[in-house]
């Protein structure tokens, strides 16, 4: 609740919200993979009452082949942006490359040191998420170093395969956001 959005796959979501709600939307083509977004803005704009089980947890394992990862999100982001949801994720993808993109001119015309805040903050948005975790905050200092810069390498190829996925929706011309 206090730092990633809900997810489909850690809910109970009784069976009267999910008729009323029609379940998955699908796409025309089967191409899009962003049926859980729409579902879970269908459960907001219906105002059901959510409730959040601060005891719980959830296990989301991430194929540890680049590949298969750099795919799986280069395909969720085209199928995000087709589905018309810019704003749940390509919006702030957007804002922070192009504040790292200022931070690295920055580093080009005025100072190297402005390359080592770009660094620092990529490692910082990996302990913002890490932090949370058990096994992260029981680790002695070398694992959580190394937790860290794994998580960072991830989250890069995350966003690469992000950015070209919106840059695929933009060349191949699919409809224009609708949020």
């Amino acid at each position: 609740k206090n730092y990633l959005m809900p997810s489909v796959a850690s809910m109970f979501i009784k069976h009267s919200v999910w008729k009323k709600i029609g379940g998955f939307t699908e796409s025309i083509d089967g191409s899009y993979k962003a049926e859980d977004i729409s579902f879970l803005n269908n459960i907001k704009n219906f105002k059901f009452n959510i409730i959040y089980e601060k005891k719980s947890k959830v296990y989301w394992i991430i194929n540890f082949s680049l590949v298969t990862t750099f795919k799986r999100f280069f395909e969720y982001s085209f199928g995000t942006l087709k589905a018309g949801h810019f704003k749940t994720w390509h919006q702030g993808l957007l804002r922070n490359i192009l504040f790292f993109i200022l931070l690295i001119f920055l580093t080009y015309k005025v100072s190297l040191l402005f390359l080592f805040f770009v660094i620092f903050l990529l490692f910082l948005k990996s302990f913002s998420y890490l932090r949370f975790t058990n096994w992260f905050k029981e680790g002695n200092l070398f694992i959580k170093l190394n937790y860290i810069f794994l998580t960072t390498v991830l989250f890069f190829l995350i966003d690469i395969a992000s950015i070209l996925g919106f840059i695929k929706w933009i060349i191949l011309r699919t409809p224009r956001f609708n949020n």
